[in-house]
């Protein structure tokens, strides 16, 4: 079906197959009006007459309003064309919106692929080897695995990167809370190594008793690494630093099988972290990377030997690199990882990092030090994506503090509750509806608000959007395509156009719960008809493909 209209400058075509219904409406109003600024949106509720509504920026004459009218409702799709006050509003006709019908269920939406050619890093999870992943991570995965999931639905060329602490004061609190226990017996066995780790980290710690006061927030994630305690933590650095045989062996045993089992975490929630870097690998360079700052920066040897930037921030005016034996702190360890992909930056269209807001000041004064350390403009593509935390019982979910939600324990839950409830049907086809419920929740909040949660509140429909989106998912499985329009069809057509500009703004902004958001309106608007409804085989189209955007279901 071909939709035209004759100009003096051009031929101007609405298709109902063409790929973004947004460019074309807004491509007969340039041909029009010129190169103006327009404002593009598609119906948002059943009772709208319109089905779009385009704002004009630049304001025009009633006359040539008038005409805009009659250029729309000469094309062979437009029903009726009404402009107001700025605004141009379109109803397309019956015929056209069957075609486009039939056009969005042979799942044409797949071929929209802007982005080609783009190449993106998403940085995210950066997860400490001595752990289980639990529900503090799982807002960052969920955050970065669905921006990067985003960026390949656009057609970019993706890649997943995480930084991996195998490496720092929590590593060796853990080796030595390890060798304590009986690290053969640990080690040997055949279960999980990470949970029982996570463990003895946490009893280390607490065991420890170091009371450091006044940290500085920048400072308050790395804290105890920050100085020596000469402690048997203490000592499994110096013996991993001086190379000693039984020590290494046991490192790198533990972080292998945490390593394995956190991947496994990983895949349960559809991600696949191509880049693992991790920071052990910045050891060996620690010498060569204080020479060049003690040329490009201020940086002074305390009074204990420590090395300490001078930042120039009245927020955060000393910067810890190294402790006073020379050990690098997690600052100078990431400024050293990060400044050795600075040659892949140039190839890269955009790189977005994800992480806790807990760690936006330092990573700011790293980028300042990456700047000043070669001024060749490489980190300008580098996007800051900064969140909250995750709390539970009110303070922030921490494996040191023994209070964590293992990511694994939630899935197996979620699995059985999904098994035990019939709403949702056979487990073997909810793959997408687990992961809906468990990352949902995580990417429905502004990213600047704290979220608190219990066990518990995952399973409570109220609260986590991720089953209402999993239910209307198994209500409308099987559903048959419409056999005629009507104004719950037409309204559900344009939610999917909506959708594909949802989809681009989203990645574009670094901001998932656009796409989220919608998917928990719309299935919500389900969830209050008990029987079926007209536009099922749609709204079952538009969620699954949602969820493939966000990375909740295969591609």
């Amino acid at each position: 079906m071909l939709i035209g209209k004759r100009s003096a400058m051009e031929t101007i075509n609405i298709n109902f197959d063409d790929i973004n219904l947004t460019q074309s409406i807004e491509s007969v109003i340039r041909a029009r009006l010129g190169p103006i600024a327009l404002q593009s949106d598609f119906r948002r509720s059943l009772k709208s007459n319109a089905d779009a509504a385009v704002v004009i920026r630049a304001g025009i004459s009633k006359t040539a309003g008038r005409s805009l009218e009659a250029d729309f409702e000469r094309l062979d799709g437009i029903e009726a064309a009404r402009y107001s006050k700025q605004k141009l509003f379109l109803r397309f006709s019956e015929h056209f919106l069957s075609a486009r019908m039939d056009w969005q269920l042979a799942c044409n939406f797949d071929a929209c692929r802007p982005f080609q050619n783009h190449n993106v890093l998403v940085a995210f999870c950066d997860p400490n080897a001595n752990k289980a992943l639990h529900v503090g991570h799982l807002r960052n995965i969920a955050i970065g695995n669905a921006l990067a999931s985003l960026w390949e639905t656009l057609g970019a060329d993706v890649q997943r990167q995480s930084v991996v602490c195998d490496i720092g004061r929590n590593i060796a609190e853990s080796i030595a809370g390890l060798i304590a226990a009986g690290a053969a017996q640990y080690l040997d066995g055949s279960e999980l190594l990470s949970p029982r780790l996570g463990a003895l980290y946490a009893k280390y710690v607490a065991d420890c008793g170091l009371q450091i006061e006044d940290a500085l927030s920048a400072d308050a994630p790395i804290v105890r690494e920050l100085a020596r305690h000469d402690d048997e933590a203490d000592r499994v650095l110096d013996l991993w630093r001086s190379g000693d045989q039984d020590i290494h062996a046991i490192w790198k045993a533990a972080i292998a099988r945490v390593m394995q089992e956190q991947a496994h975490t990983l895949s349960r929630l559809g991600v696949v972290i191509e880049r693992n870097i991790p920071e052990s690998n910045s050891i060996q360079h620690v010498d060569a990377m204080i020479e060049k700052l003690k040329r490009k920066s201020t940086i002074f040897q305390d009074i204990d030997g420590s090395i300490v930037l001078e930042t120039g921030r009245s927020d955060y005016a000393r910067c810890v690199l190294a402790r006073s034996d020379g050990f690098p702190t997690e600052h100078l360890r990431a400024l050293i990882l990060w400044d050795s992909i600075r040659g892949e930056i140039p190839g890269l269209d955009r790189l977005v990092h994800v992480m806790g807001q807990e760690w936006r000041t330092s990573t700011e004064i790293r980028l300042e030090l990456l700047d000043r350390l070669q001024d060749d403009g490489a980190w300008r593509q580098y996007e800051l994506v900064p969140h909250q935390v995750v709390r539970t019982d009110g303070s922030d979910m921490k494996s040191s503090h023994g209070n964590s939600i293992l990511i694994d324990d939630l899935c197996d839950a979620m699995e059985r509750y999904f098994h035990e409830n019939a709403d949702y049907g056979e487990l073997q086809k909810s793959s997408p509806m687990i992961k809906s419920a468990v990352m949902a929740p995580m990417l429905n909040s502004d990213m600047n608000d704290i979220i608190d949660v219990s066990f518990d509140l995952f399973f409570n429909e109220s609260w986590n959007p991720g089953l209402r989106v999993a239910r209307a998912l198994a209500m409308t499985r099987g559903a048959e395509p419409a056999p005629a329009m009507c104004q719950d069809v037409r309204f559900m057509l344009f939610q999917a156009e909506r959708l594909t500009r949802m989809i681009e703004t989203a990645a574009i902004k670094s901001d998932p719960r656009l796409v989220v958001r919608h998917l928990i309106r719309l299935a919500d608007n389900r969830l209050e008809a008990a029987g079926p409804v007209p536009s099922d085989a749609l709204l079952r189209l538009l969620l699954m493909r949602g969820a493939r955007a966000l990375g909740w279901a295969a591609r």
